[in-house]
């Protein structure tokens, strides 16, 4: 219930310097869980994060312009969380998702080479591959965050 112990130092720094961050996930123990289980927590973090998207839009449209700013900045991170999570790439809910239909042999192997996800993220945004992928992406994240809002293309 704590959410101080989410904060990955690495990802507040990369949030602030390159405006792309990541929080530490839970801990969970892939040899105990079953995969049902483990594809249910993962699609409730990626659909909380779109439900929370559309509600801040929503009270974006009526609040007023004190409340708006950070209405819209919230709704538009929310729906941008909500689609990099699907990517299954690890320590992402997508790559949780993904284990959930890996077969017995594949999940070990993913299991092990779980850690390298962060590298390969960290390689990406540092080799700027990643801000030139995401820029599409942010463009469509924009559309569809001042439809929410606004109501209008």
């Amino acid at each position: 219930m704590n959410p101080f112990r989410y904060i990955d130092p690495v990802g507040i720094f990369a949030f602030i310097f390159f405006n792309f961050g990541w929080t530490r996930a839970p801990f969970i123990d892939f040899t105990k869980m079953r995969k049902k289980k483990l594809f249910t927590y993962a699609s409730f973090g990626i659909l909380s994060s779109f439900v929370l998207a559309f509600l801040y839009g929503f009270l974006a449209r009526i609040a007023n312009p004190v409340f708006f700013d950070v209405l819209y900045r919230a709704s538009l991170w929310s729906f941008t969380y909500g689609l990099i999570s699907i990517l299954p790439v690890p320590p992402l809910d997508g790559s949780r998702l993904l284990l959930a239909f890996l077969p017995t042999k594949s999940y070990e192997w993913y299991i092990k080479f779980n850690v390298y996800g962060i590298i390969f993220m960290l390689g990406l945004l540092v080799l700027w591959i990643l801000p030139l992928i995401m820029q599409p992406l942010v463009i469509f994240i924009t559309t569809v965050t001042n439809y929410i809002v606004f109501g209008n293309w």
